[in-house]
């Protein structure tokens, strides 16, 4: 294992708010916009931000009468920013549907606390929020076995080449990022397991991500070991879970969220 300190620049939360009011003021402009929310590593983080880092956003709107009846495909293709961040635009009847599909990316934007939200929308975003913590724990098994899946996915990619990353490959003979998340979601499943969700998007220490990340912490050996064996931990803790809980019934609440937000397009 090597040593090594972490000298890095980081940006603030307040930046990361005006970063994400120039996405929401673009946005606001392409239709009737919901809201708009962070995605990505800053939702890991508790405020050591690398101040290089994109911000990018997942914009929700609310298709049109027009779209409702005639059952139009409301989303479009990411958008680009002059900076070149991503504006992820997505229809609100999509967004709702991903709610009931148990990932942490699809969590992402019910927990984030980086978010701005249409005013016109605001009752009903707060409503969607009272859900959140039913709609994460409504299927547990899957949830795991999702994490497992995306483990097993940057497992299967710590030493292939993929642009970016093509530096530490060459460096340090695996790639930094991908190993660090397979530690943090080994930290997600068991967090999960035990805790709240909302406690568990941070479960990983952020010193230890920028560690792994930043330095070269782990010689090319100890990094693959290390991985294999966090996400054997993952996949075992996955298959093995039986959920005792009950189905509670925040995904038809979900539903008649919808279906309130919707009908306000014909009043």
């Amino acid at each position: 294992m090597k040593g090594g300190s972490i000298m890095a620049n980081y940006m603030t939360k307040e930046e990361i708010m005006e970063r994400m009011s120039d996405h929401y003021y673009e946005a606001k402009q392409m239709g009737d916009l919901f809201g708009v929310f962070l995605q990505g590593s800053q939702n890991y983080i508790e405020d050591k931000f690398f101040e290089g880092s994109d911000v990018d956003t997942r914009a929700i709107f609310v298709p049109s009468p027009r779209e409702i009846i005639l059952t139009t495909e409301g989303s479009k293709k990411i958008h680009l920013m002059d900076n070149e961040e991503h504006l992820d635009i997505l229809d609100i009847r999509n967004a709702f549907k991903l709610y009931k599909k148990a990932s942490i990316n699809n969590f992402e934007t019910l927990f984030t606390e980086y978010f701005i939200v249409n005013p016109k929308y605001q009752k009903d975003f707060e409503k969607l929020q009272t859900l959140r913590e039913d709609l994460a724990v409504t299927d547990k098994k899957n949830f795991l076995m999702t994490t497992m899946g995306v483990s097993y996915r940057d497992l299967n990619t710590l030493q292939h080449r993929n642009g970016g990353n093509d530096a530490d490959l060459e460096k340090y003979g695996y790639v930094r990022k991908r190993l660090s998340n397979i530690m943090r979601f080994n930290a997600t499943v068991k967090a999960y397991i035990e805790r709240p969700f909302s406690k568990c998007l941070k479960a990983l220490d952020q010193d230890e991500i920028h560690r792994v990340r930043r330095t070269h912490t782990y010689e090319e050996k100890e990094a693959l070991e290390l991985a294999n064996k966090l996400h054997q931990e993952t996949r075992q803790l996955a298959e093995e879970f039986v959920s005792m809980e009950e189905t509670n019934n925040s995904r038809e609440l979900l539903d008649d969220f919808l279906v309130e937000i919707l009908s306000k397009q014909f009043l």
